[in-house]
């Protein structure tokens, strides 16, 4: 967590998830622990997998999904994939 609020505060960088979705933790860990066949009850509890920009034009629409979220999970954890904007 203190390595996150570094890079988001001091830094520079901008979290996509937290501009494009305020308010949408968007977790995407654990949905099992090191066993596969053991789910993790209530699903993801936080979110590990990050897209972190700097100088880069991010909408307020949406433009970061979650993926590897269907069942059977692929990992065990989601991963985020962000489109962002590159200046010309």
């Amino acid at each position: 967590m203190a390595s996150y609020q570094f890079l988001t505060t001091v830094a520079g960088f901008a979290d996509t998830w937290a501009v494009t979705r305020p308010g949408n933790p968007g977790f995407t860990d654990a949905y099992y622990t090191e066993d596969p066949f053991t789910i993790v009850p209530g699903g993801p509890t936080e979110r590990i997998d990050l897209v972190l920009v700097r100088n880069i034009a991010l909408s307020s629409a949406p433009k970061d999904y979650l993926v590897g979220t269907e069942s059977p999970h692929p990992s065990d954890h989601a991963g985020v994939v962000a489109k962002v904007g590159f200046p010309a």
